[in-house]
């Protein structure tokens, strides 16, 4: 299996699941991505601490939401 080198990942994604998925741990290195995913749409949207997962990129996403491209 060919692998992509490490510098096709963003830094802050690279540095949380790279070991993951060198060791072969796709699982754990795709529930890391997308863990970081969400706390970086948390950042960017600023939801309240208590909205968690999919609610998270729904207010973020939604038409007006903050990240929303109109």
């Amino acid at each position: 299996m060919r692998r992509p080198p490490r510098e096709a990942l963003r830094p802050r994604l690279a540095d949380k699941v790279w070991a993951a998925f060198m060791r072969g741990e796709f699982d754990v290195a795709i529930f890391q991505v997308v863990k970081a995913v969400e706390a970086a749409v948390r950042e960017a949207a600023g939801p309240k601490n208590d909205v968690i997962g999919k609610v998270v990129m729904q207010d973020a996403f939604k038409e007006g939401g903050r990240l929303a491209d109109p």
